[in-house]
């Protein structure tokens, strides 16, 4: 065999391993996560596998038995052979994942594939074509290359002789075929030259007609030179927005809970290590020299979010970074808290963004336009300036890269704790860590991360300088336990006899802290609580020595120590924070102590009316008291340091409001002291001892979740509210007592809703509507609470019955609307009779009390409310002031409970001003709202597979259908995907199965609808194949 021919087969070989490893890599990627975005790149590198294999066995067909080839040839007949035979066996395992589409009717092969993928494909064919792909690897690469050499070492010297051979004008015909080459070559890289112009060119034309939009205004519909500038007024309420939007309630609550840095600890940090003899990378030159990035690493409870609040307000901090910066004015100073049990966006991607954006733009506000400059120019041109929006990761991240790069001579710190908070995987723990290093790269920007010492975050960081907290935190726990300890007044005597015991005991603590200080927390105040019941040194000795080591092992023992005749009590505490906490939601004492109410009848029983000053007093301490003594110091008290309230993306998340009362006690509300505490609480076998604990002495089972909507009912009758002058509305009286009192406009508080449609504005209060919601929101979690108990359908008659008198408070005793109308989507005649409660039941997806009520309510035909049932499941929206509309997320559970009672999804609707109808109905407003709204979920394709079974009519398009020019209704579905394919929720594998499969019950059933030329709809009958599932997605991949 030639040495081309050998290298040829050689090179098919080789593509062969490349192709099969490529398949192997992502077969094992989408086995592993479900991924379905690579399964066209999949098929792909199945088609170039074979089509390889086909070149070997046209290059290398085989050799007749009698035939002895040479022995450097062997190797290539064994090579071609192993891979021919490997190609066909992977083409062959994909060809029977493409029999299981075909035989699973019109399903296309993507599809199928991620359904049967890991049934085909096992881990033991993975692992054995990986060994197979490693052979032909090194045989490739030990005796091919070898043998090719050899061959063509023999054909060197005859190649000479060719050569010496050549004729003159062959020998220069040479030099010239290079030199055309070279021109060839030449002209290729001026062709790149002028295309990399030509993008430059057009990304600046793009920056240009930015520039010019910002300079147009649309006056009659067209668009005509700004006349005027911006008023002042007008560009602070465009920056106000583009504020707004980057903000969201929760961004400084974990820092408002993180202790304090106790008195002369952590100054170390600021020393020089070198001249301390410590292991740790110099701070102070990190902030005053070249270096970007900074890591802090940390045991759990070594005190690492301490030790970052602590360096963020330290004055030192700041004045080493206006030595690097140059100045005051040319630096920012910004810092995000990653919080494990707080709300989305404490714990995202997109909320670490939003939050660093927000204090760079709050104190920078030349910077807004050059971060927005689409949304700002948009803005200035539509006068939309009060209208918020929901800024994407991908957006925040474009937008600060931007900043830190167009504003060289300003300096940015960004200042990151607990990224092991961080809700996502490994990979994306470690893309974070990435962009926070790229940021870092800039001599602009610094940036401090901490974190646990986890694998991910130590390889990310294993090139920058860091320090190890619980390796360096000695000194600071010697002082904070010696300081302690000694400022008991018992010590003094205990000194005077037993000095030397006493010491040695106090530096055994410190030896067996391993530098956890949250340990050494637990375990200073055991023993003060010994001291305080007069414990002699030998009962404190042994006290300290039953303490574990270990700070889990350490709660077990603290949970078992709990007198019996309390472990009831704690467990219901426990579990009532426990739940009262999660999603960033704020619980307060006052509601702790409402939800830990005896009388299950007091919520039903008590006055419409505020707590006078001094039970509320009563009832604060004694909660404090209660959470001392059965709770382990596992459950803390908190303040409001600056009077804010805080709670979560909105009132739903708390129960805190602006009242005198509880402000002049700070907003007492109650937090878990530490992460893993909150990890304690709910590993599954301790889970298990707080329900047997709390279960009563007959048996009666406990529910957190029923406490906490009794609770909230409470809450809102003891609504006490102050209006702007700071009088305290309540004073006045008990409103069950006088349900017309306030009808002097002194005392109104100040409404911020808009009036309705005779201009009669509603002057319920926004806080006593916030825990309202509240009401509805635990309503909601109740539902959605396996097993749960029943009173909830009596508790959510109670808050009717209750807000229902506030209106009449507030209002009028006649008032003809119901007090959800201020809640409500205000599509609706206000004059028209409504479905109160139970439009809002549906609108939050209370299944069970929508159930009791449609047993009792009278029939859809014959209900005098004029909005259909459903349409509160499709577009379950809360209207707020000045167009600000709260989405509450579908159930297909409530969905499919209307559908089944009756509803249907062709109802026509009314008008919003008048009782004719326009033609809508309640499918098409739910299609067109999909388009709208920003927010969305993983059932909303879900939802209209629901509707589509029950006949929802796919001739009936949507007025959208006609803007967009949507010629069916499968492109109008594919629209819909393709606008919102940045969101977030298309990201995800349930999310495309889920369309996959409305996309496959729309064209087997062949509903499919087409418009024609002249705008009828009729059945599309060339529709079948031109959007396959397969080609749907491959379009959406090459976009």
């Amino acid at each position: 065999m030639d040495p081309l021919s050998a290298l040829s087969i050689a090179a098919n070989v080789f593509a062969v391993v490349d192709f099969s490893s490529k398949i192997i890599t992502l077969a094992v990627q989408i086995r592993n996560t479900g991924d379905s975005s690579q399964l066209t790149q999949l098929e792909q590198a199945a088609d170039e596998l074979q089509s390889c294999a086909d070149l070997i066995l046209s290059q290398w067909p085989g050799l007749p038995a009698s035939q002895h080839p040479p022995e450097e040839d062997r190797v290539f007949i064994k090579l071609a052979d192993a891979s021919v035979t490997l190609s066909r066996e992977i083409v062959n395992l994909l060809g029977k994942v493409r029999g299981a589409g075909a035989h699973n009717s019109k399903r296309t092969w993507q599809h199928t594939f991620r359904q049967t993928f890991k049934t085909v494909w096992n881990k033991d064919e993975i692992e054995r074509f990986a060994k197979q792909i490693q052979g032909l690897r090194e045989t490739l690469q030990l005796y091919a290359v070898v043998s090719i050499k050899t061959k063509l070492q023999r054909n060197s010297q005859k190649l000479d002789e060719v050569v010496s051979l050549l004729d003159d004008r062959t020998k220069t015909s040479i030099p010239a075929f290079l030199d055309e080459f070279s021109n060839l070559k030449a002209q290729g890289d001026q062709i790149l030259a002028n295309q990399q112009r030509s993008e430059n060119a057009a990304q600046t034309r793009h920056e240009q007609l930015l520039h010019s939009l910002g300079e147009i205004s649309l006056v009659g519909g067209r668009p005509r030179s700004r006349q005027r500038e911006l008023e002042p007024d007008e560009i602070e309420q465009i920056e106000r927005t583009i504020l707004l939007s980057l903000w969201f309630p929760t961004m400084s609550d974990r820092e408002e809970i993180i202790h304090k840095a106790y008195a002369k600890t952590y100054e170390w940090i600021y020393c020089d290590p070198e001249a301390s003899q410590k292991p740790w990378d110099n701070f102070n030159k990190f902030l005053t020299g070249q270096l970007g990035t900074y890591w802090i690493s940390g045991k759990a409870g070594s005190g690492k979010s301490t030790l970052m609040k602590y360096l963020i307000q330290h004055p030192n901090t700041a004045s080493l970074l206006q030595e690097w910066a140059g100045s005051e004015e040319d630096l920012i100073i910004t810092s995000f808290y990653f919080y494990y049990k707080g709300s989305a966006l404490q714990k995202s991607e997109a909320g670490v963004l939003r939050s660093l954006l927000h204090q760079i733009l709050w104190s920078r506000r030349d910077m807004i336009q050059v971060a927005f400059p689409e949304r700002y120019n948009s803005m200035c041109m539509s006068g939309t300036g009060s209208s918020t929006f929901e800024p994407q990761a991908p957006e925040l991240k474009r937008t600060l890269t931007k900043l830190v790069e167009s504003y060289p001579a300003t300096s940015f710190f960004f200042a990151v704790d607990g990224l092991d908070e961080y809700d996502a995987g490994n990979e994306e723990m470690s893309l974070l860590v990435q962009l926070f290093q790229k940021f870092g790269a800039h001599p602009n920007v610094k940036v401090l991360l901490s974190s646990r010492p986890w694998v991910v975050f130590e390889e990310s960081f294993r090139e920058c300088p860091r320090l190890r907290l619980h390796e360096l935190t000695r000194p600071d726990i010697t002082h904070f336990v010696h300081d302690k300890i000694k400022q008991h007044h018992r010590l003094q005597q205990l000194m005077t006899k037993h000095g030397d015991v006493m010491e040695n005991l106090m530096t055994e603590i410190v030896d067996a802290s391993s530098g956890v200080f949250l340990w050494v927390y637990l375990v200073v105040s055991s023993l003060l609580e010994g001291l305080s019941n007069h414990d002699t040194i030998k009962d404190l000795r042994a006290r300290f020595l039953e303490l574990p080591v270990d700070l889990e092992q350490l709660y077990h023992h603290m949970w078992n120590k709990i007198p019996r005749q309390y472990r009831s009590q704690a467990s219901r505490l426990l579990q009532l924070v426990k739940v009262g906490t999660r999603a960033g939601s704020k619980l307060s004492l006052m509601g702790l102590s409402f939800a830990e109410e005896d009388d299950a009848e007091y919520v039903y029983s008590a006055p419409i009316q505020p707590l006078d000053e001094m039970e509320m007093v009563s009832r604060l301490d004694e909660m404090r008291v209660r959470l001392l003594t059965r709770c382990i110091g596992l459950v803390e008290v908190h303040t409001s340091q600056d009077g804010q309230i805080g709670g979560g993306d909105d009132p739903e998340f708390t129960d805190l409001y602006p009242n005198l009362m509880e402000a002049k006690q700070g907003y007492p509300h109650v937090a878990f002291l530490h992460r893993t505490a909150y990890e304690f609480v709910s590993s599954p076998d301790i889970q298990l001892e707080l329900d047997k604990a709390a279960t009563g002495s007959e048996g009666d089972t406990f529910c957190a979740e029923v406490s906490l909507l009794q609770s909230a009912v409470l809450r809102l009758k003891s609504f006490s509210d102050t209006n702007d002058s700071g009088h305290d509305v309540s004073d006045t009286g008990c409103v069950e007592a006088s349900p017309s009192l306030l009808q002097s406009a002194a005392f109104r508080p100040k409404s911020l809703w808009n009036t309705n449609n005779d201009g009669h504005a509603f002057m319920l209060p926004p806080s006593l509507l916030g825990l309202a919601r509240l009401c509805l929101f635990r309503a909601r979690i109740l539902d959605q609470a396996s097993g749960s108990p029943g009173p909830g359908t009596r508790l959510l008659i109670e808050f009717d019955r209750t807000m229902s008198r506030f209106l009449e408070h507030y209002e009028d005793v006649s008032c003809p609307w119901h007090w959800s109308s201020a809640l409500r989507h205000q599509w609706i005649n206000r004059h028209a009779p409504t479905d109160g409660l139970l439009g809002l039941a549906i609108t939050y997806g209370l299944t069970r009390f929508v159930r009791e009520s449609l047993q009792t309510t009278v029939p859809q035909t014959q209900r005098k409310a004029e909005r259909p049932l459903l349409d509160y499941a499709l577009r379950p929206y809360l209207l707020f002031p000045k167009g600000i509309r709260i989405f509450i997320p579908r159930q297909p559970a409530m969905v499919e409970l209307l559908l089944q009672h009756g509803e249907t999804p062709n109802q026509p609707l009314r008008s919003s001003h008048n009782s004719a109808t326009d033609g809508s109905t309640v499918w098409t407003q739910f299609l067109t709202s999909l388009f709208d709204e920003n927010d969305w979920e993983v059932e909303a394709p879900v939802i209209i597979k629901m509707l589509v079974l029950h006949g929802a009519d796919l001739k009936a398009w949507p007025t959208l259908s006609e803007k967009k020019g949507f010629r069916s209704t499968l492109e109008m579905f594919r629209g819909l995907l393709d606008q919102r394919r940045g969101h977030y929720i298309f990201n995800l594998p349930e999310t495309e199965s889920a369309f996959a499969d409305l996309f496959l019950l729309i064209e087997e059933r062949g509903l499919d609808q087409k418009r024609g030329s002249s705008g009828d709809i009729g059945q599309s009958k060339d529709w079948k194949g031109k959007l396959s599932l397969s080609r749907l997605f491959q379009r959406r991949g090459k976009k």
